[in-house]
């Protein structure tokens, strides 16, 4: 996830409204933006989750898993998120 906040850092400081193409490259860099599924399904690829990203019940567990291993309280609408959000998908 580092790797991606720099590389936005680094789009967004050589972006300049004097540029001919300022509008262009402002669109390119919205839409590099990733949605709260796909960073949370990468977020967890880099901690060490291996099941398939799109079972929605394995990442559930696999973030309950890690909640509990880190003696804390799981949280409490994580069944929520895959069922009224498209907070799962990849």
């Amino acid at each position: 996830m580092d790797h991606y906040t720099e590389f936005l850092r680094k789009q967004i400081e050589t972006l300049s409204p004097d540029d001919d193409y300022y509008e262009i490259r402002l669109r390119e860099i919205a839409d590099s933006f990733r949605g709260y599924g796909e960073a949370l399904s990468d977020f967890i690829a880099d901690h060490g989750y291996t099941d398939a990203l799109s079972d929605v019940d394995a990442k559930a567990k696999f973030i309950r898993k890690k909640f509990k291993a880190a003696d804390m309280k799981s949280p409490r609408d994580i069944k929520k998120w895959k069922q009224t959000h498209m907070l799962w998908q990849v």
